[in-house]
């Protein structure tokens, strides 16, 4: 069987044959472009410096600005609650609203996600703050509301005790259960304000009660005084000054009755001498009668009285006086009349003329 031999090449190289490598350079590398690598990087590395920075910088920025926003608005608050009148219970609610919307304008101008982050954290704390702090405001308006209408309820509760004390009592027990109640009016106020107005209102219900006892009946005003009925709300110095005023009243009144009674005296005193006048004018008239002096309202006995007019008309109807004793009479009379006024022998009152006619020694 033939057999194929194999293929033996007879040429062979006469030197050696070069050969190319594939190098950095031959695909855009070497040191150039190392350097242009490391420079791109440096500036990445710078802007994100850069960005960084101004994102630090605002955040700062806002910070500044919610600072000076607490600043102001802790102002505000504080200011309008001075200006705002007591018991305005829409305060907190109008305080919250008007900051959101300070707040609203102010986030409008933040675009930085940093800033805005730190924008979003301190406008809730500060948001939480703030309300806080009207919320407390305005429970002091309540409070100060309720101090000013407790003030007026136990101003017109002295008013009505000084004219009616006789309503102590229960005006004290109202008062208290009123400033008391949970649920009442006055429950916003503190401990310490109730506790104030309770003592309040126990010392003044009781200066009123007493100072209208006084004024109606001052002896028994002492007496309950001095009974200890008011002890338990009273100071000692406050009971002795009540007690030196139903003293003073006691006097004032013991006063009044004494001139009441010497006027009463005095317009009597008038009547009866007007009554008097024309008695004697009918006396001398020669028209009087017994009938009339008893009818009169001249007293029984007396220098003007109903015995006086009966005995010038008993004297009258007696024998005539004779003339030379009336003579007598009338001059040492009229001497008497003249007199000096130390002189003792003065006549000072008609009287003394009647008398002189009563006895005899005067004609009429």
């Amino acid at each position: 069987m033939p057999r194929i031999r194999p293929f033996v090449s007879t040429i062979a190289a006469g030197g050696s044959v070069p050969t190319r490598q594939a190098t950095a350079s031959a695909f855009g590398g070497g040191p150039g472009a190392a350097s242009a690598s490391a420079a791109f990087g440096k500036v990445g590395d710078a802007f994100k410096r850069i960005q960084d920075n101004i994102e630090r910088q605002e955040v700062s920025d806002v910070n500044a600005r919610l600072y000076k926003l607490r600043a102001d608005w802790t102002l505000h608050v504080e200011e309008r609650a001075r200006q705002t009148p007591p018991g305005d219970m829409s305060f907190a609610t109008k305080i919250r609203e008007e900051l959101a919307d300070t707040l609203d304008k102010m986030g409008a101008d933040i675009q930085g996600r940093r800033a805005r982050e730190a924008f979003e954290q301190g406008a809730a704390r500060l948001r939480a703050d703030i309300s806080l702090s009207a919320a407390q405001m305005q429970a002091q308006l309540a409070a100060e509301k309720a101090s000013l209408d407790y003030g007026v309820l136990l101003d017109a509760s002295r008013n009505t005790l000084l004219n009616d004390p006789t309503q102590y009592d229960s005006f004290l027990k109202q008062a208290l259960h009123d400033l008391n109640d949970p649920r009442g009016g006055f429950s916003n106020l503190d401990a310490k304000t109730r506790a104030e107005l309770t003592r309040t209102t126990r010392e003044e219900f009781a200066k009123s009660a007493v100072q209208g006892l006084i004024r109606l009946n001052p002896e028994f005003a002492r007496k309950q005084l001095e009974s200890g009925r008011f002890d338990v709300d009273l100071d000692a110095d406050t009971k002795a000054a009540l007690l030196r005023n139903a003293e003073v009243a006691i006097r004032a009144e013991a006063t009044e009755q004494e001139r009441a009674r010497r006027e009463a005296e005095r317009k009597e005193q008038e009547a009866q001498e007007a009554e008097a006048d024309g008695l004697y004018a009918k006396f001398a008239a020669g028209e009087l009668t017994m009938k009339e002096v008893l009818d009169s309202s001249l007293p029984a006995f007396g220098d003007i009285s109903k015995e006086r007019f009966r005995r010038l008309i008993a004297q009258e109807v007696k024998s005539e006086t004779p003339a030379n004793i009336s003579r007598q009479t009338t001059a040492h009379l009229m001497e008497a009349i003249h007199a000096p006024e130390d002189d003792p022998r003065k006549v000072r009152s008609v009287q003394e003329l009647e008398d002189q006619f009563i006895r005899g020694r005067l004609t009429k």
